[in-house]
């Protein structure tokens, strides 16, 4: 993180904080991992197209691990939003056999 934030790689430091977010939330500290996810936020807000989507969509994993499932009713809108961003929403199909 600190060559990627040296060098000004602003994709790779928003990503490498979003993976030290995850780390943490997996790691049992939901408050540093909000922290973290926040930070990314602002790092990447204007310089990596899908920040928001991704702060939104770890802000709602973060409300799940807390046992708060109030945001299920906002999910649908959140992958309507992701989908707007994410252009590779089509369905894929396995290979067909010969």
């Amino acid at each position: 993180m600190r060559l990627a934030d040296a060098l000004r790689y602003r994709f790779i430091l928003f990503q490498a904080r979003f993976f030290e977010g995850a780390r943490a939330a997996c790691s049992g500290d939901l408050d540093g991992a909000e922290r973290i996810f926040r930070d990314a936020l602002e790092s990447g807000r204007g310089q990596v197209s899908f920040a928001q989507v991704s702060y939104d969509t770890h802000a709602l994993w973060m409300r799940f691990q807390r046992g708060d499932r109030t945001g299920l009713a906002t999910s649908a809108q959140l992958l309507e939003s992701l989908a707007t961003h994410w252009k590779g929403r089509r369905r894929s199909r396995a290979p067909r056999s010969r």
